[in-house]
């Protein structure tokens, strides 16, 4: 098996970090050098200044008289000496004069241990000659290193009482300080620089990704690589010759929420790692937000990629194989033309593949024309949405609930038609298109409104009402005063709360269950009645029902269809679940009833309470009104 090599990926972020730190390293070592030439100067400027203040306190006629160590004026200028020994590291302190043959001689010096002869001969130092022939203070340019160690010399003149130079004084200041000093600095500069290479390092390894616009769990592009990608190949007359593939998890909430964040990570990579083993060369891939990923796949090719994913697409999350796609998938895909920016790509996709989340039937849908016009009528439909609020276009319909022991009327569900011109447009065009745009929560409270009125005109009118339903989207959860605004609604209006039902819909799941927890809680305290829709569609329903309390569940249409179905076990699945859900001290209620069979068998398994067909289609306001004065139903 050949092995893979490492390469670095993210070279121009590499690039950036290396020559940070080799700068880092630069600056640390001007900075050492410039603190040592810093230091020096002022050990320079401490032994002239030390030099001078000897000088000062010395008697230069007493200089002359001194021509043994028994002459008194030697041991005067000895203690002067000896004073300032140990004062600013003075490595050696001392007295010189010129002699009449132009040879330097030792007077006096403060070496305890082995102190020079009077008149000792020295070598001539050149950076004395300011001293003693122009009466300065000076000091050597360079170091002077020797047996007695590293070190700088300073000279100050000793004047006699008419002016004259009689002799200097020598100081010799040790740089061990100083070198003491450097080497703590370097240790400084080194352990810095060390911990801004972890910093680094650590700033690589982390975020690195995002910099270079990569997906950090992944390791596929994310959307802003993308885009800038997608772009480059449109300049270059390129992205025209791919087709777009995005893909999304089905349920991948749900997955979240049941299972674990870690384990919706691992599906993640591994639905990268499937995507990608599809792929060749100068191919694209992208995860663009969440659990939705977009291929660039040749056109030639792209059929047979879809394919793939097809073939490998399990039909249930449970149904995964290893080697196969982790969870079932959908997907749009959308053949690229010109003109096209990758923005416009990724926006068509996206339009094709909440196509596929709304069907039934199809997993991975191929854009076409006749899509183009739904978007366009989408856009339509957006903006027509909000004159039609302004002008009243919604009307609200109530279909009947009836309690089937007696045939007679018990509630209603309050249903939303857009009445547009001479017509209707159908819901299923209008609100899964305002559920995506986030309208759809404003619509709400506007049918929760109509109802509300409409009940407080039927008590007015002598009419005793029955509870009426009011459907909310789960998007109503992300709003932490729903429960306040669903209350002042029906406040506002002065109806009892027992009149009142809110329905939640089981199937579209909800991310934030503590938020849908408190909203139920909060209804059952104030006495609104709160229904399960659509039980029986979602992934979650038995653990929902555990975490959630509500009054009533609607078992779906789908399940009562199974009552006289094709397939066996149909009737005994849906008895098994009424008596489940009556075991579990919950009213129940059956949507779609349309033949006396399905009423006969409800009836003996104990579901009193049916909405459908069989008895009455979505009525208008007048026609609901006569059916609250004549609530029986004799024909049936």
């Amino acid at each position: 098996m050949k092995k893979k090599k490492f390469r670095i990926k993210n070279k121009p972020t590499f690039i950036i970090l290396l020559c940070s730190l080799l700068l880092f390293f630069v600056l640390g070592a001007i900075t050492f050098v410039q603190v040592g030439y810093v230091m020096l100067d002022q050990s320079k400027r401490t032994s002239m200044s030390l030099a001078e203040n000897i000088a000062s306190e010395i008697d230069g006629d007493q200089l002359d008289t001194i021509h043994s160590k028994q002459d008194p004026a030697y041991d005067t200028v000895y203690a002067t000496l000896n004073k300032f020994y140990f004062y600013a590291d003075a490595q050696y302190i001392y007295t010189m004069r010129l002699e009449k043959d132009g040879k330097l001689g030792f007077i006096v010096d403060a070496d305890p241990e082995d102190p020079a002869e009077v008149d000792e001969p020295y070598d001539w130092v050149e950076g004395m000659a300011p001293a003693f022939e122009e009466g300065e203070v000076c000091c050597d340019q360079e170091m002077t290193t020797d047996e007695w160690g590293t070190y700088f010399s300073a000279y100050a003149p000793v004047f006699r009482s008419d002016g004259s130079v009689a002799g200097i004084v020598g100081v010799d200041i040790g740089i061990n300080e100083i070198n003491r000093y450097l080497k703590k600095l370097l240790t400084v500069v080194a352990s810095v620089t060390t911990l801004f290479a972890v910093i680094y390092i650590v700033f690589y390894l982390l975020f690195s990704m995002e910099l270079t616009g990569l997906d950090r769990l992944t390791g596929c592009m994310n959307y802003e690589n993308l885009i800038r990608k997608g772009n480059r190949l449109q300049r270059r007359g390129e992205l025209t010759a791919y087709t777009a593939v995005l893909i999304n998890i089905k349920g991948f909430k749900y997955i979240n929420r049941q299972f674990g964040y870690d384990f919706g990570n691992t599906q993640l990579k591994q639905l990268a790692d499937f995507l990608r083993g599809g792929m060749e060369k100068k191919e694209v891939i992208a995860r663009t937000g969440n659990d939705n990923f977009c291929v660039l796949v040749k056109k030639e090719r792209s059929e047979s990629y879809v394919e793939r994913i097809r073939q490998n697409n399990p039909a249930r999350i449970e149904a995964a194989v290893p080697g196969s796609l982790p969870a079932p998938i959908r997907c749009g895909v959308y053949d690229i033309i010109p003109g096209d920016s990758m923005e416009q790509v990724v926006g068509i996709c996206t339009v094709v593949m909440n196509m596929a989340r709304s069907s039934q039937k199809e997993d991975i849908i191929f854009y076409n024309k006749e899509m183009y016009e739904n978007i366009l009528e989408t856009g339509d439909l957006l903006t027509a949405y909000k004159e039609a609020i302004r002008n009243g276009e919604f009307k609200v319909f109530y279909q009947p609930k009836v309690d089937i022991r007696t045939n007679t009327l018990c509630g209603a569900e309050a249903l939303v038609r857009w009445r547009k011109d001479d017509g209707f447009i159908s819901p299923g065009r209008f609100i899964p298109l305002l559920e995506n745009e986030g309208l759809i929560t404003e619509l709400d409270f506007y049918v929760f409104d109509t109802v509300c009125n409409d009940i407080r005109l039927w008590k007015q009118q002598g009419l005793e009402p029955v509870t009426v339903s009011s459907n909310f989207s789960k998007l109503h959860m992300g709003n932490p005063l729903f429960g306040k605004n669903v209350i002042d609604a029906a406040d506002k209006w002065q109806v009892d709360h027992k009149y009142l039902a809110v329905e939640l819909t089981e199937s579209s799941g909800y991310a934030n269950m503590d938020a849908l927890t408190d909203f139920v809680s909060r209804m059952k305290e104030v006495g609104i009645r709160v229904d399960m829709d659509d039980f029986g569609t979602g992934y979650s329903s038995l653990s929902l029902l555990g975490d959630v309390d509500v009054d009533t569940i609607k078992i779906d249409k789908s399940f009562v269809d199974r009552i006289f179905g094709q397939r066996e076990g149909g009737k005994q699945l849906v008895r098994s679940v009424i008596r489940m859900m009556l075991e579990l001290g919950k009213e129940v209620i059956c949507e779609g009833v349309e033949t006396k069979d399905q009423i006969e068998f409800l009836q003996e398994t104990g579901c009193f309470m049916v909405q459908g067909y069989y008895f009455d289609r979505p009525l208008d306001h007048d026609t609901f009104t006569k059916r609250l004065e004549q609530k029986v139903y004799t024909d049936k």
